[in-house]
């Protein structure tokens, strides 16, 4: 194993880390926090910064044969990358904000993974004896937008970051590209020759998303600080706020509106986006994933909607009612199942209220679609629709094979009959997910007895599609704060393991990885 690059690529992130918290440092001395917040959020730059850019010299690769990297450098680069950021990304929740060490490892890892579980409430107790009255609205402003970037920086990944500035890397940096980015891998994919060429890619249409959500929701009424915190979870589908009660706060049409459509694009295989920016604007229809994903939001959206409607309650039309506010009321209910349909397939996490209040088949289908999750190549957690996509037809292949043992037929995908590795990898990882939501649903109440059976699964199921609020005792109108520590912790290992996609963490659990 090629321990020199490994360290080096760590080192790198953790540079990248301490540089980003900089920029956080000096948002909150423009933002006006306190001089000793801001002191201590540019001390956590500063040591992170040096301690990096200190590894990086000390392990820089020199030789060709420093820079090759095979599957095994690949998964340790991202497993390592990406524990060593959730923990140097935590030290401004534990020394500026004041969590414990647990609550603030928590926070940070929800945050890189793009989970956006929330431990902060109002009423939350930090360690000096504080109470922040008014949730995240009552943390400093550096410290919120660190927050709102470690889901940006996520988003699209640490290594596809570091790769997209170090045009050292090609061949080998293929195998740390692929085991970062999630979804199916194959040759069709590949947008650019070297690898470095697509990793930049990728970094300039989420740079130039994240621009334009921003720019519209400056136009829609949001002050720029908190459109460039939404935008950064948004285009990551992170889903931290700026806000305690969400999106739901600004209580804004065009706001919920804009959020979103970002959130939908988000949930896309930035592939497709890339083939339209080349002049093929048919290329989303012609994708079979991305026709999956639609259908099921606009079938799930419908309905919910339905649901809603048939409820009453807050989305009630009676005779009395006139015919536009009739219309009004169900506008509002079709635009609520929408917004929280995607926010909750695309793994972001937003809310515009409390759906655990919705009819039961509301809730179900929410969190069913929460664990398919958006596009494979997007920045959206859970399975991926291409492969539910692919794990469905399989399944309908061998129930004609029971009936027909001697027919010949095979899976496929966008016209393209798939090899059986491919297949079989696809359902040994549908497999492999269903095993983790329910090992983690069963350890989870083993360390936490306050945590009902519900709330159990609800976790997991979040927590590994990286979605963040849940159902029961997690809900958009509750927290985590409750669990205990052990519990956060296997849940904040819980959304490494589904940031990068199972095997990358599962290998390093096999003895014959460390092996010569």
């Amino acid at each position: 194993m090629n321990h020199r690059l490994i360290l080096f690529f760590i080192c790198v992130i953790s540079a990248a880390v301490g540089l980003m918290e900089t920029v956080s440092g000096i948002v909150g001395f423009f933002r006006h926090d306190s001089t000793g917040d801001v002191r201590a959020l540019l001390i956590c730059a500063a040591v992170t910064l040096v301690a990096g850019a200190a590894g990086c010299i000390a392990f820089r690769p020199r030789t060709e044969q420093h820079r090759k990297a095979g599957l095994r450098e690949g998964y340790a680069v991202a497993a390592f990358g990406w524990l060593a950021a959730s923990i140097l990304g935590g030290l401004p929740f534990l020394f500026v904000a004041g969590m414990p060490w647990y609550d603030a490892f928590f926070e940070s890892v929800s945050g890189f993974t793009t989970t956006g579980a929330a431990l902060i409430h109002r009423g939350y107790h930090l360690t000096n004896g504080s109470v922040l009255t008014d949730g995240v609205e009552s943390l400093s402003r550096g410290v919120v937008f660190w927050r709102a970037l470690e889901s940006w920086l996520g988003g699209m990944g640490i290594v596809v970051l570091a790769l997209a500035v170090l045009p050292m890397f090609n061949r080998g940096g293929q195998m740390l590209y692929n085991a970062e980015t999630p979804g199916l891998k194959s040759s069709d994919t590949q947008i650019a020759p070297r690898i470095t060429s697509s990793a930049k890619i990728l970094w300039l249409i989420y740079v130039g998303l994240t621009a334009c959500e921003v720019v519209l929701l400056r136009f829609a009424g949001m002050d720029l600080y908190e459109a460039v915190c939404n935008s950064f979870t948004t285009i990551s589908t992170g889903g931290f706020c700026t806000r305690q009660d969400s999106i739901a706060a600004f209580h804004s049409t065009p706001i919920t509106l804009i959020v979103m459509f970002f959130m939908f694009i988000s949930g896309v295989n930035f592939y497709l986006h890339v083939r339209l920016l080349s002049g093929k604007t048919l290329s989303y229809f012609r994708d079979e994933e991305f026709r999956v994903y639609t259908s099921i939001l606009a079938g799930v959206s419908c309905i919910i909607a339905v649901a809603l409607l048939l409820q009453g309650d807050a989305y009630n039309v009676t005779a009395e009612q006139g015919f536009l506010s009739s219309m009004a009321v169900v506008g509002r209910a079709f635009r609520d199942a929408a917004f929280q349909s995607v926010s909750l397939m695309t793994s972001t996490g937003f809310a515009i209220g409390d759906y655990c209040l919705w009819p039961s088949i509301a809730v179900a289908l929410l969190l069913g679609i929460s664990v398919i999750g958006g596009c494979g190549g997007s920045t959206s957690g859970g399975l991926k629709c291409v492969r539910a996509l692919l794990v469905w037809r399989q399944s309908l292949t061998e129930v004609k094979h029971n009936i027909f043992p001697q027919l010949v037929t095979g899976v496929y995908l966008n016209n393209i009959r798939l090899k059986a590795p491919a297949v079989q990898k696809t359902v040994a990882f549908f497999a492999a997910y269903m095993g983790v939501i329910l090992l983690f649903a069963l350890l989870i109440p083993a360390v936490c007895p306050e945590c009902t059976w519900e709330s159990a699964v609800s976790i997991s199921i979040t927590s590994l599609s990286n979605v963040g609020p849940g159902a029961a005792q997690v809900g958009p109108a509750c927290d985590f704060d409750w669990l205990s520590p052990a519990a956060k912790l296997l849940s904040a290992f819980e959304m490494l393991i589904g940031r990068l996609e199972l095997f990358t963490i599962l290998v390093l659990f096999l003895p014959s990885f460390w092996r010569k």
